[in-house]
């Protein structure tokens, strides 16, 4: 839902998670390097971060009575994989429409007009080895 995505996009632009490997990861979309490892619909991009999100089911009479924790849980790889994958376990139901990958993706260096920093659910991003990568951009230029 809208509401879900709102409260992933707050918590990844607002907030470190509990399973980031870096500190101050929520903040690289104001200050980053922009070196491309990836590609995203034919298109050259840098993967700032990755979280993993479990949508929860919520029923409230009022706005006071819930935080955005209650709306989508940041939940580990591990704890993402498990729930998504449906050998891992006969212990789980599973359901992968209540889990959700969050990617915060930049097109651009930051400054530049086609930065286009922003998030994706469940994108399908491709890992690009170097050379990939500088293919991309020559044939770029020649168009």
């Amino acid at each position: 839902s809208d509401l879900q995505k709102l409260c992933i996009a707050h918590a990844m632009r607002y907030s470190d998670g509990p399973f980031q490997q870096e500190p101050n990861c929520s903040r690289l979309h104001r200050d980053y390097i922009f070196a491309p490892t990836h590609s995203l619909q034919s298109e050259l991009c840098m993967i700032l971060q990755d979280r993993y999100f479990l949508l929860l089911d919520v029923n409230f009479t009022s706005a006071a009575d819930i935080s955005p924790d209650d709306i989508a849980k940041e939940i580990s790889f591990d704890d993402y994989k498990y729930h998504t994958t449906p050998w891992s376990s006969m212990e789980h139901s599973f359901d992968p429409s209540k889990y959700v990958t969050a990617h915060e993706v930049a097109f651009a260096p930051k400054g530049d007009h086609s930065a286009n920093v922003s998030i994706w659910f469940d994108a399908f991003t491709v890992k690009l080895e170097q050379s990939q990568i500088k293919r991309s951009r020559r044939l770029k230029q020649k168009k």
